[in-house]
């Protein structure tokens, strides 16, 4: 028992543990990255084609733990290390959470055809999604005995876990409307499901030891859990089609209000999965009894008794389909627009962790410091983490990109005692982005609509989406009249009135 427990404990400290929610620093970037669209859909695509490169598009790895290296392993006199699994125990919390998520790109193709308004993107990845919570009861009565545990409910009820391997298919479409103030997104995505574990929904287990007699009381209510694609070797074809399908829609939308600010909200991976090909249930009876030892006042009362037990801790097992949801996540973002290439960004993630929703939030300062380079500094917080640093960066030289982010900055100083570890960065390719288009140019959806025209010729202008009428000559007679150019909405120009008044 307690090497099967000291291997699950590794498998926690080394992954994910608590909460863990990532790229918040990267998201606040917006359409500079094209990996943001996949939080956000209505993030446009800047370029006439955008190419994610297979794997090196998007690498990274988030760690977020109770405890750091140095709580959990203790080195020894010959210089090796062992898990303290005393010392894991004890920064546990009374209840707990592990997540870990890795996403692998194969192929992503952005287009932004010339003179249109709507950008279209084609993708496939590799997912890896795994999540639960367990309680610190769960833990200590498996490592120590349930003996600690007299006089005290060991709800084994309030844990879960899901663990899933899948790959998605999708196509994505985005258009702005309304002089470019409003944008919207959607994504598609058809689901082909490898693996899959799952522990019942609204499972109630629990287990009381009356502190007098000692005597065990047992409860069982869909107590459970079901599996696909684990009792089989997979195959060639498995692994590229079989009949565990599903499907599941992004979508999102951004708002500016008169260049002054704007808001932002999205929700991703809201479908499912139907497991079928290799599927089992494990599902123990509905239950509950009380077992207080074995009498020796009869003959035959040894057998009936641990022939009880047996039963009532022998699961049936079928292997029936059953559907599993994905973790949807939705991020809901506002900015005050400082000026064209500049703003100040609050920005809260949710995500489904098995039934319950967890959140982070970062407040982040974004910069354009030169056409091809923007920044963005933000102070993250995690759920059990104190608000740590973060730092974006995105770097586009000719038609390739570079990015790289970390939501915990100061964690790279002190390595042993980092419980919160996070980066992710990668390399595009954006050919034909960056020259600003004539007003002739655009499509008729994104073309301004002066008051007056040269003589039905029409004048070309530079686009600029703060400029909501353009400068317009209109000559009568002998004479020229210039209409007055209106100097864009900003939060500068604002205070420089308040100022002047």
């Amino acid at each position: 028992m307690r090497r099967w427990l000291t291997t699950i404990l590794v498998i926690i400290c080394c992954f994910a543990t608590v909460k863990g929610q990532n790229g918040l620093g990267l998201y606040t970037l917006g359409d500079a990255v094209p990996q943001n669209s996949r939080l956000n859909p209505a993030n446009e695509i800047k370029g006439k084609l955008v190419l994610g490169l297979p794997v090196i598009s998007e690498m990274g790895l988030h760690v977020n733990n109770r405890f750091g290296y140095n709580r959990a392993f203790t080195k020894l006199e010959n210089d090796s290390v062992k898990l303290d699994v005393d010392k894991v125990v004890s920064h546990l919390k009374k209840r707990n959470a592990l997540l870990f998520e890795t996403s692998i790109p194969l192929l992503y193709v952005g287009i932004k055809p010339e003179k249109s308004s709507f950008g279209y993107s084609f993708f496939v990845n590799e997912r890896i999604n795994v999540r639960g919570q367990y309680t610190k009861n769960l833990i200590k009565a498996a490592w120590e005995g349930t003996n600690s545990l007299v006089g005290q409910p060991l709800n084994i009820g309030k844990s879960a876990f899901s663990a899933s391997y899948f790959r998605e298919y999708g196509v994505g479409v985005n258009t702005s409307l309304m002089n470019d103030d409003l944008k919207i997104g959607a994504r598609i995505k058809l689901i082909q499901g490898i693996y899959n574990v799952k522990t019942l929904w609204g499972m109630d287990a629990r287990v009381d030891i009356e502190p007098e007699t000692y005597s065990y009381g047992f409860l069982f209510k869909r107590a459970g859990l079901n599996a696909a694609g684990v009792s089989e070797y997979p195959s060639v074809g498995y692994l590229l089609s079989n009949p565990n399908k599903g499907a599941a829609i992004d979508l999102g939308a951004t708002w500016t209000h008169q260049n002054l600010y704007s808001l932002s909200a999205s929700i991703t991976d809201l479908g499912y999965v139907r497991w079928k090909e290799f599927s089992q249930n494990f599902i123990l009876s509905d239950t509950s009894f009380a077992f207080q030892g074995v009498y020796f006042t009869a003959d035959g009362d040894i057998e009936s008794t641990i022939d009880s037990l047996k039963n009532a801790f022998t699961p049936k097992e079928t292997a029936n389909p059953y559907s599993a949801m994905l973790s949807a996540k939705s991020i809901l973002s506002g900015s005050l627009l400082l000026g064209p290439v500049d703003r100040v960004t609050v920005t809260m993630m949710n995500q489904l962790l098995v039934g319950k929703v967890k959140s982070a939030f970062a407040v982040s300062y974004v910069k354009q410091l030169t056409p091809g380079i923007v920044a963005s500094g933000s102070v993250v917080k995690l759920p059990q983490q104190w608000p740590r640093p973060g730092l974006a960066l995105s770097m586009t030289g000719g038609p390739v990109q570079y990015y790289i982010a970390s939501d915990n900055l100061i964690g790279f100083a002190n390595v042993g005692n980092m419980n919160t570890l996070d980066f992710k960065m990668g390399v595009n390719l954006i050919i034909g982005s960056g020259k600003a288009k004539k007003e002739t140019d655009l499509p008729p959806a994104h073309r301004s609509k002066p008051k007056f025209s040269s003589n039905d010729e029409g004048v070309d202008y530079p686009t600029d989406p703060r400029l909501k009428k353009p400068t317009v000559v209109r000559k009568k007679d002998i004479y020229t009249i210039i209409t007055k150019k209106k100097q864009p909405k900003s939060w500068k120009n604002w205070f420089k009135k308040k100022s002047d008044n």
